[in-house]
């Protein structure tokens, strides 16, 4: 192999890396159809069975309701703790009656460790309205798809973990009817998602 094809192959292989970076920390942006659409996501989310710390749990449980949901797992070293920490000012910023009609849910994508009780205890300490959801590796996979989550499990063969999980950060905001209504992007302030979930609120039911 010469030597300018050793360099072409070292940056093809760091832009890979680069792009595979930025699609784990913001997720392939979706467009939404133009403001007025019944449904501004067609195909994207939809509704689900998972399992909390007092039993079963799906989407439409919260029909009527605005649902704002997070995927990630609770050992997570930073994507999770800091985009919680933000929903959780967020909803703090809810008055009583907005928030009686929002239901915040963190999903596992770390179903093996993240087991019910893990998963409310975690949830709750950012905010006490958030549920954390858990389920079999086939019930996350499946919503994860639905919801075009991108995640991976990362061998740490020196982490006592053994394993971290790479995954997307999008703040999903499910309108009262279970159809996604907004994308809010890792990293975007309380501010910005205590302003989509009350526009989101603001939308009459059909």
């Amino acid at each position: 192999m010469n030597r300018r094809m050793v360099v072409r192959t070292v940056l093809a292989l760091a832009l890979a890396g680069t792009l595979i970076t930025q699609a784990f920390s913001q997720v392939l942006w979706l467009e939404p159809l133009p403001p007025g659409a019944e449904n501004p996501y067609p195909g994207l989310g939809g509704d689900f069975v998972l399992t909390s710390a007092t039993g079963s749990v799906s989407l439409s449980d919260y029909q009527g309701k605005v649902v704002v949901i997070f995927f990630g797992y609770t050992f997570c070293p930073d994507i999770c703790p800091t985009a919680l920490t933000v929903l959780g000012q967020a909803l703090a910023a809810l008055h009583d009656d907005e928030s009686e009609e929002v239901q915040p849910l963190f999903i596992s994508l770390d179903p093996e460790r993240d087991l019910p009780p893990r998963m409310a205890e975690y949830s709750a300490f950012f905010h006490p309205k958030i549920q954390g959801l858990t389920g079999t590796p086939e019930q996350i996979h499946q919503v994860a798809r639905q919801y075009r989550v991108l995640y991976q499990a990362v061998p740490a063969p020196e982490s006592a973990l053994g394993y971290s999980v790479d995954h997307s950060g999008i703040i999903y905001v499910v309108g009262r009817e279970g159809q996604t209504a907004a994308l809010i992007q890792h990293g975007s302030p309380a501010g910005l998602i205590l302003q989509t979930v009350r526009q989101v609120l603001a939308r009459p039911a059909n």
